[in-house]
């Protein structure tokens, strides 16, 4: 199966199947497989031209075993965007992630009650 191919699967299982938290996503072991085996790909870091679906694809992330250099590039990417709903789920996903708290601390948000989501984690991984 190609790359382009198991894209595909993964956003129609994104696209299908909403995240619910405390319970794993169909489409997590498909992700986890294109991390092992395609994570610096262009075409997989690049397989949301907009951010439709990138949220839902965010909150997979925290159960999966990430290197820091993927976690980075999706929390930058995920802070990054436009669309409320990907920050929030960025925020949410990174919550276990204590070694990208810097991004964190460093991020401007808009949203008052995303900033206050913030501040409650940073002062968790403060303690």
């Amino acid at each position: 199966m190609t790359l382009i191919q198991k894209i595909a699967i993964v956003k129609s299982k994104l696209r299908r199947y909403d995240f619910e938290s405390g319970y794993s996503h169909p489409a997590e072991p498909d992700i986890q497989e294109l991390f092992d085996f395609h994570e610096n790909d262009p075409e997989f870091l690049n397989m949301f031209e907009e951010d439709r679906g990138l949220a839902t694809f965010i909150e997979c992330l925290r159960h999966l075993d990430l290197s820091p250099a993927s976690k980075t590039y999706w929390v930058k990417r995920g802070l990054s965007s436009p669309d409320l709903q990907v920050r929030w789920a960025t925020v949410d996903s990174m919550e276990d992630w204590e070694e990208t708290k810097d991004l964190l601390r460093n991020h401007k948000e808009s949203c008052k009650g995303l900033c206050e989501t913030i501040a409650n984690i940073i002062s968790l991984w403060d303690k």
